[in-house]
């Protein structure tokens, strides 16, 4: 087969990747993982579990499974670098921070970091509402008092604003692709700026896969 090929308009070039699964941080441990046959399956003594903050009645139940997927480094977040505050990302659902950082190491992937590159940056995105919210900030009364709950839910860690945190905070460039009502807020803000990239389609898209 030779290197020729078609090449058409609607054609979409891959040109950077950014990936953190369980026992990988990026695309390129993860295929050594998958060669090596690696176990990222993690299994963990009562004196681990009972540490982290696990209750012994739990651990007494046989149907109780001693094992996880973490994922390394999610207390390295840095939130300076998307302009956010300790307490701010300290509320921010984790799935959230987790998708900030992939998002802005795609695009260094890719060569095209946001600060330099020229033209608009879509984002494309969805996820689950997670735990984070109900057991990590609702058990707070302090914190629910201090910031009240609509703005815990909806400023880090409602699942309708994932995108539009990814095209504020990382891409900057381009209302965020979400048919969820967060993005419908949004979407016409550049616009309103008199910012006539917001009518042009993305040079760039961001995807969660």
């Amino acid at each position: 087969m030779g290197d020729e090929y078609d090449v058409f308009e609607t054609d979409i070039a891959i040109v950077g990747m950014a990936l953190r699964v369980p026992g990988a941080s990026d695309k390129d441990r993860f295929w050594e993982n998958l060669k090596g046959g690696v176990e990222s399956i993690r299994f963990y003594s009562d004196e681990e579990l009972l540490r982290e903050g696990e209750s012994p009645e739990r651990l007494r139940d046989k149907r109780y499974v001693r094992a996880a997927a973490p994922l390394e480094g999610m207390e390295l977040f840095d939130p300076e670098l998307f302009g956010l505050g300790p307490k701010e990302a300290a509320i921010m659902d984790p799935q959230h921070r987790h998708f900030l950082e992939c998002c802005w190491e795609a695009l260094e992937n890719a060569a095209h970091p946001p600060e330099r590159f020229g033209g608009p940056i879509g984002v494309f995105a969805g996820c689950g509402m997670g735990s984070y919210f109900y057991f990590n900030l609702c058990t707070n009364p302090e914190l629910v008092r201090d910031v009240g709950m609509f703005l815990l839910r909806h400023t880090g860690n409602d699942k309708d604003f994932l995108a539009t945190r990814a095209s504020f905070d990382v891409a900057r460039r381009r209302p965020p692709r979400l048919p969820e009502p967060a993005r419908t807020r949004v979407r016409h803000g550049p616009r309103r700026r008199g910012d006539d990239r917001a009518a042009s389609p993305p040079r760039i898209r961001l995807s969660r896969g």
